[in-house]
């Protein structure tokens, strides 16, 4: 799902970036994945303090800015290898609906195998990719760009 919102805020963006190299595009999407990352912890840092309870007690203030660092860099991680998968994609398929599906199905089941690592649901990771997949797909291609 947060891979959607990242390409709705940047599908525009990556339609001017045809002539960029691999790197420079990896590197788009770990800057914009680290600046949502660092969004989402301080956003939501403060209730997994709350949460953390006795954990958190002691040092809560530390708890919160390593939440809110390991929000940025699973993001910005995230993020980058998004844009380098859907960079070979499109190398090898153009620019097509593939492109998005490959990428999006990639991390989506990453991401579904991540939910619980120790005990992993096949069934999670194949709809956590498909999903993942086809909210890419529709995102990526809103629609006609105004002239």
């Amino acid at each position: 799902t947060f891979l959607c919102c990242y390409l709705l805020i940047s599908c525009r963006a990556m339609r001017r970036t045809d002539d960029l190299p691999c790197s420079s595009r990896i590197a788009d999407g770990a800057l914009r994945g680290a600046g949502l990352g660092l969004l989402w912890g301080i956003w939501y840092g403060p209730s997994e303090i709350r949460a953390a309870g006795g954990t958190a007690a002691m040092r809560p203030l530390l708890y919160g800015f390593r939440y809110c660092g390991q929000a940025t860099i699973s993001f910005s991680v995230l993020l980058g290898v998004y844009n380098g998968i859907f960079y070979s994609c499109e190398k090898r398929f153009g620019r097509t609906v593939v492109n998005p599906l490959v990428a999006g199905g990639v991390m989506g089941g990453i991401l579904g195998y991540a939910v619980a690592p120790q005990h992993p649901q096949p069934s999670q990771i194949v709809t956590s990719a498909a999903c993942t997949a086809l909210l890419c797909a529709v995102a990526h291609f809103p629609g006609k760009e105004p002239d």
